[in-house]
């Protein structure tokens, strides 16, 4: 049986390069699985698990991955994710942090809007 060649990078570099009789990602099409043939394809991954190798394949391998995307082709499936880990637990953590940056990026622009907005009613009453 012909195995499909996988490559998954992450910012830090290659994370794995391995050959898989499947890989079933979560994309924002659904559930999808690619195998050694397939037409050539360019999806995005929502964030979720990658199946390296089939359930019922002994090597079979499960990671959680945060958003990115697949580009495959008849031999190669390259899949480019901005985070990746083998426990779902490194996944929460990943997300628990990505919520904290955005509230305080949030808090910031909301405390720089409050500003302008205060000066500019500042400005407003010297001028009338």
């Amino acid at each position: 049986m012909n195995e499909i060649n996988l490559k998954i990078i992450s910012p830090k570099g290659v994370f794995k390069a391995t050959k898989s009789d499947l890989v079933t990602i979560e994309t924002i099409d659904g559930f999808r699985g690619f195998q050694y043939g397939i037409t050539p394809v360019v999806t995005i991954i929502e964030n979720g698990q990658i199946w390296i190798n089939s359930s019922w394949s002994k090597n079979q391998e499960i990671y959680w991955a945060k958003s990115g995307f697949v580009y495959g082709d008849k031999e190669n499936l390259f899949i480019i994710v901005e985070e990746i880990s083998k426990t779902k637990d490194d996944f929460k953590e990943i997300k628990i942090n990505e919520i904290k940056t955005k509230s305080k990026n949030q808090h910031f622009e909301m405390s720089h809007k409050k500003a302008m907005i205060k000066k500019n009613i500042e400005k407003s009453k010297k001028n009338n």
